[in-house]
């Protein structure tokens, strides 16, 4: 890890010291360029130290007795490719076979809740969600990462994983709750699907207003419900 921290430090650095040389020379330079260069090299940072993190514990988790005593190793270096808020993260781990009835399992995948078929976090998820209440399909896969090209089709997938909301999570609340203004609102795209048709997923969301949160916005209590 201090390797990954150092070359940060050096990229950064060099940036740095050519950003500030074009303050002295140019009277037109923008904060914003400064933020850019910034969150470029944060991404990275983000990426390698996720892929350093994961594939850290995969280690630590083969040499562990525990795992000797419960698990043989069926495939080294299993290599998956993981879609995050940074861009792709592409990391290499262990496959195992269980000594008992467990079956098969990348083990450093099931202790950070990674699934089998799981090719995007959680938390980049339910920012495409978020984009998508307020903008297109195609722009919210657009805008989501940076350095990485989301596919609308990808945008309708996550949506319609919402299905419906249960009736035992909604009895989860305590008591009924006297709202001065709800707002419904609604909205359709037109996706491209991988078979060449084209489907209009819908997308409706509740919410009671906006609220600030420092510079950005946010729906305050807001429920999405999909369909296609």
């Amino acid at each position: 890890m201090d390797t990954i921290i150092q070359d940060f430090s050096e990229n950064v650095s060099g940036k740095l010291e050519e950003f500030l040389k074009e303050i002295i020379l140019r009277s037109d330079k923008d904060i914003s360029e400064l933020v850019e260069i910034l969150k470029e090299e944060l991404d990275k940072l983000g990426i390698k130290l996720c892929k350093w993190v994961i594939e850290t514990a995969d280690e630590v988790i083969k040499e562990s007795s525990k795992r000797k005593k419960e698990w043989v190793v069926e495939q080294n270096d299993n290599p998956k490719t993981l879609m995050t808020k940074f861009g792709e993260v592409k990391y290499e781990r262990t496959y195992y076979k269980s000594k008992g009835d467990k079956g098969y399992s990348h083990l450093v995948d099931d202790k950070l809740g990674i699934s089998p078929h799981q090719r995007m976090d959680s938390s980049l998820e339910a920012k495409l969600v978020d984009l998508a209440a307020k903008t297109s399909y195609a722009k919210s896969g657009k805008e989501a990462v940076d350095n990485l090209k989301i596919s609308d089709q990808t945008v309708m997938n996550k949506i319609r994983k919402l299905k419906r909301i249960e009736n035992d999570i909604l009895n989860e609340v305590e008591e009924k709750r006297e709202v001065k203004c709800l707002y419904i609102e609604a909205d359709e795209d037109h996706v491209s699907l991988q078979n060449g048709n084209k489907s209009v997923p819908k997308l409706v969301y509740v919410h009671e207003g906006i609220e600030e949160l420092g510079d950005r916005n946010k729906l305050k209590n807001k429920y999405y419900f999909s369909g296609v």
